[in-house]
Protein backbone atom coordinates (compact mmCIF):
# COMPACT_ATOMS: atom_id res chain seq x y z
CA UNK A 1 0.00 0.00 0.00
CA UNK A 2 3.02 2.31 1.06
CA UNK A 3 4.62 1.80 -2.32
CA UNK A 4 1.21 2.60 -3.93
CA UNK A 5 0.97 5.97 -2.11
CA UNK A 6 4.43 6.72 -3.01
CA UNK A 7 4.39 5.83 -7.00
CA UNK A 8 1.08 8.27 -7.03
CA UNK A 9 3.00 11.25 -4.96
CA UNK A 10 6.15 10.95 -7.58
CA UNK A 11 3.49 10.97 -10.84
CA UNK A 12 1.10 14.14 -8.83
CA UNK A 13 4.80 16.05 -8.68
CA UNK A 14 6.06 15.28 -12.13
CA UNK A 15 2.64 16.31 -13.66
CA UNK A 16 2.52 19.25 -11.30
CA UNK A 17 6.26 20.31 -12.32
CA UNK A 18 5.50 19.99 -16.22
CA UNK A 19 2.70 22.67 -15.03
CA UNK A 20 4.91 24.95 -13.51
CA UNK A 21 6.95 25.08 -16.67
CA UNK A 22 4.08 25.67 -18.62
CA UNK A 23 2.78 28.46 -16.85
CA UNK A 24 6.53 30.03 -16.71
CA UNK A 25 6.97 29.42 -20.46
CA UNK A 26 9.51 32.30 -22.09
CA UNK A 27 9.06 34.16 -25.54
CA UNK A 28 12.15 34.55 -27.03
CA UNK A 29 12.59 37.84 -28.74
CA UNK A 30 15.76 39.59 -30.55
CA UNK A 31 15.69 39.82 -34.32
CA UNK A 32 11.97 40.15 -35.46
CA UNK A 33 11.42 39.76 -39.28
CA UNK A 34 7.26 40.15 -37.78
CA UNK A 35 5.32 40.73 -35.20
CA UNK A 36 4.85 37.93 -32.08
CA UNK A 37 1.30 37.63 -31.06
CA UNK A 38 1.30 36.99 -27.25
CA UNK A 39 -1.98 35.50 -27.10
CA UNK A 40 -1.51 31.75 -26.47
CA UNK A 41 1.91 32.91 -24.33
CA UNK A 42 -1.02 34.52 -21.84
CA UNK A 43 -1.52 33.72 -18.34
CA UNK A 44 -4.63 35.36 -16.85
CA UNK A 45 -6.76 35.75 -13.61
CA UNK A 46 -9.63 37.50 -13.13
CA UNK A 47 -10.35 39.25 -9.88
CA UNK A 48 -13.62 39.95 -9.21
CA UNK A 49 -13.32 41.88 -5.93
CA UNK A 50 -11.58 44.40 -8.24
CA UNK A 51 -9.06 45.04 -5.06
CA UNK A 52 -5.76 43.02 -5.69
CA UNK A 53 -2.75 44.95 -6.10
CA UNK A 54 0.21 44.01 -8.13
CA UNK A 55 2.02 42.86 -4.39
CA UNK A 56 -1.21 40.41 -3.92
CA UNK A 57 -1.35 39.79 -7.38
CA UNK A 58 2.46 38.39 -7.25
CA UNK A 59 1.92 36.29 -3.74
CA UNK A 60 2.47 31.99 -4.96
CA UNK A 61 -1.72 32.06 -3.58
CA UNK A 62 -2.17 34.09 -6.91
CA UNK A 63 0.14 32.97 -8.81
CA UNK A 64 -0.65 28.75 -8.30
CA UNK A 65 -4.21 30.10 -9.34
CA UNK A 66 -3.67 31.60 -13.19
CA UNK A 67 -5.12 30.37 -16.76
CA UNK A 68 -3.15 29.90 -19.31
CA UNK A 69 -4.83 31.10 -22.91
CA UNK A 70 -4.88 28.66 -25.58
CA UNK A 71 -5.75 32.10 -28.32
CA UNK A 72 -4.48 34.61 -30.39
CA UNK A 73 -7.05 36.70 -29.24
CA UNK A 74 -9.01 36.99 -25.64
CA UNK A 75 -12.67 38.14 -24.87
CA UNK A 76 -13.93 38.27 -21.78
CA UNK A 77 -17.23 40.30 -22.40
CA UNK A 78 -18.77 43.13 -20.34
CA UNK A 79 -17.52 42.43 -16.88
CA UNK A 80 -16.96 44.79 -13.35
CA UNK A 81 -14.17 42.19 -12.47
CA UNK A 82 -10.70 43.15 -13.43
CA UNK A 83 -8.33 41.30 -15.01
CA UNK A 84 -4.67 40.28 -14.98
CA UNK A 85 -2.50 39.33 -17.30
CA UNK A 86 0.92 38.40 -17.52
CA UNK A 87 3.92 36.39 -19.96
CA UNK A 88 7.86 36.48 -19.69
CA UNK A 89 9.90 37.56 -22.56
CA UNK A 90 13.93 37.16 -22.73
CA UNK A 91 15.72 39.02 -25.05
CA UNK A 92 17.66 36.27 -27.35
CA UNK A 93 20.48 39.09 -28.88
CA UNK A 94 23.68 39.99 -27.95
CA UNK A 95 22.62 43.42 -27.93
CA UNK A 96 19.92 45.88 -26.11
CA UNK A 97 16.47 45.90 -27.87
CA UNK A 98 13.89 48.40 -27.75
CA UNK A 99 9.96 46.77 -28.53
CA UNK A 100 6.63 48.46 -28.79
CA UNK A 101 4.18 45.77 -27.16
CA UNK A 102 0.37 46.88 -28.66
CA UNK A 103 -2.65 45.73 -26.60
CA UNK A 104 -4.79 45.51 -29.87
CA UNK A 105 -8.27 47.11 -28.41
CA UNK A 106 -7.79 50.78 -28.20
CA UNK A 107 -11.47 50.86 -26.32
CA UNK A 108 -9.91 50.05 -22.89
CA UNK A 109 -10.82 52.41 -19.98
CA UNK A 110 -7.27 51.81 -18.56
CA UNK A 111 -4.39 49.26 -18.53
CA UNK A 112 -1.71 49.26 -16.04
CA UNK A 113 1.47 47.55 -17.27
CA UNK A 114 4.45 46.49 -14.87
CA UNK A 115 7.26 45.58 -16.19
CA UNK A 116 9.33 43.69 -13.45
CA UNK A 117 13.20 42.15 -13.47
CA UNK A 118 13.67 39.37 -10.96
CA UNK A 119 10.14 39.35 -9.94
CA UNK A 120 10.53 42.91 -8.52
CA UNK A 121 8.66 45.89 -10.28
CA UNK A 122 11.25 47.94 -12.34
CA UNK A 123 8.68 50.06 -14.16
CA UNK A 124 5.41 51.00 -14.41
CA UNK A 125 3.16 52.29 -17.47
CA UNK A 126 -0.32 53.38 -17.11
CA UNK A 127 -2.59 53.89 -20.66
CA UNK A 128 -6.13 53.82 -21.87
CA UNK A 129 -9.09 55.95 -22.34
CA UNK A 130 -9.39 57.02 -18.65
CA UNK A 131 -5.58 58.23 -18.82
CA UNK A 132 -5.02 61.94 -20.42
CA UNK A 133 -3.61 61.26 -24.29
CA UNK A 134 -0.61 63.61 -23.10
CA UNK A 135 0.72 61.43 -20.42
CA UNK A 136 1.15 58.73 -22.78
CA UNK A 137 4.70 57.07 -23.68
CA UNK A 138 3.92 56.87 -26.98
CA UNK A 139 1.44 59.34 -28.50
CA UNK A 140 -0.66 56.84 -30.81
CA UNK A 141 -3.98 56.14 -30.72
CA UNK A 142 -3.58 52.36 -30.24
CA UNK A 143 -2.51 51.55 -26.32
CA UNK A 144 1.51 51.00 -26.51
CA UNK A 145 4.09 50.10 -24.09
CA UNK A 146 7.48 50.89 -24.60
CA UNK A 147 9.53 47.85 -23.64
CA UNK A 148 13.62 48.23 -23.17
CA UNK A 149 15.83 44.75 -23.11
CA UNK A 150 19.31 45.12 -22.28
CA UNK A 151 21.47 42.02 -24.34
CA UNK A 152 20.28 38.49 -23.06
CA UNK A 153 18.14 39.96 -20.36
CA UNK A 154 14.65 38.85 -19.41
CA UNK A 155 11.67 40.73 -17.84
CA UNK A 156 7.84 39.98 -16.92
CA UNK A 157 5.46 41.91 -18.00
CA UNK A 158 1.40 42.28 -15.96
CA UNK A 159 -0.78 43.92 -17.18
CA UNK A 160 -3.57 44.87 -14.88
CA UNK A 161 -6.86 45.75 -16.75
CA UNK A 162 -10.38 47.33 -16.27
CA UNK A 163 -12.84 48.41 -18.64
CA UNK A 164 -16.65 49.34 -18.28
CA UNK A 165 -16.83 48.29 -21.77
CA UNK A 166 -15.60 44.84 -23.11
CA UNK A 167 -12.61 43.45 -22.04
CA UNK A 168 -10.44 41.84 -24.89
CA UNK A 169 -7.00 42.30 -26.31
CA UNK A 170 -5.26 40.93 -29.10
CA UNK A 171 -1.43 41.53 -27.74
CA UNK A 172 1.53 41.90 -30.47
CA UNK A 173 5.10 42.77 -29.72
CA UNK A 174 6.85 44.75 -32.41
CA UNK A 175 10.06 46.31 -33.31
CA UNK A 176 9.61 49.86 -33.06
CA UNK A 177 10.72 50.45 -37.05
CA UNK A 178 7.77 47.73 -37.94
CA UNK A 179 5.26 49.03 -36.65
CA UNK A 180 5.49 52.39 -37.80
CA UNK A 181 5.65 51.23 -41.12
CA UNK A 182 3.03 49.03 -40.69
CA UNK A 183 0.85 51.37 -39.13
CA UNK A 184 2.21 54.33 -42.11
CA UNK A 185 0.31 51.60 -44.64
CA UNK A 186 -2.90 51.30 -42.71
CA UNK A 187 -3.14 54.91 -42.54
CA UNK A 188 -2.66 55.20 -46.20
CA UNK A 189 -5.00 52.55 -47.45
CA UNK A 190 -7.82 53.86 -44.84
CA UNK A 191 -6.76 57.30 -47.12
CA UNK A 192 -6.92 55.79 -50.17
CA UNK A 193 -10.43 54.50 -49.06
CA UNK A 194 -11.67 57.76 -47.43
CA UNK A 195 -10.76 59.31 -51.01
CA UNK A 196 -12.58 57.13 -53.07
CA UNK A 197 -15.51 57.22 -50.92
CA UNK A 198 -15.59 61.06 -51.64
CA UNK A 199 -15.05 61.48 -54.96
CA UNK A 200 -18.06 58.27 -55.33
CA UNK A 201 -20.54 60.59 -53.22
CA UNK A 202 -19.11 63.98 -55.19
CA UNK A 203 -20.46 62.44 -58.11
CA UNK A 204 -23.52 60.72 -57.62
CA UNK A 205 -24.21 64.51 -55.67
CA UNK A 206 -23.78 65.76 -59.44
CA UNK A 207 -25.70 63.31 -61.08
CA UNK A 208 -28.44 63.79 -58.99
CA UNK A 209 -28.17 67.95 -59.36
CA UNK A 210 -28.37 67.59 -63.01
CA UNK A 211 -31.07 65.05 -63.52
CA UNK A 212 -32.90 65.17 -60.34
CA UNK A 213 -33.08 61.42 -60.03
CA UNK A 214 -33.94 59.78 -56.71
CA UNK A 215 -32.11 56.68 -56.78
CA UNK A 216 -28.93 58.78 -57.36
CA UNK A 217 -29.79 60.52 -54.10
CA UNK A 218 -30.08 56.98 -52.65
CA UNK A 219 -26.30 56.38 -53.18
CA UNK A 220 -25.40 59.76 -51.49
Amino acid sequence: MTSKYLHALIVYVLIDGFGCVALSEVVKIGDMDSPIPLGKHLRYFEDTAGDLTIEQYLTPEIQSRLTKSSVDYLSFGFTRSIYWLEFELENGSAEIGDFLLDIGHLQLDRVDAYVLVNNMVQKHHKVGDSIVFEERLVEHRNLLIPLDFNASEQKKVVLRIESTGSIKTDIHLYKPQMFWIEDNLKTLFQGILLGFLVILITYNFFIWSAIRSRAYLYYI
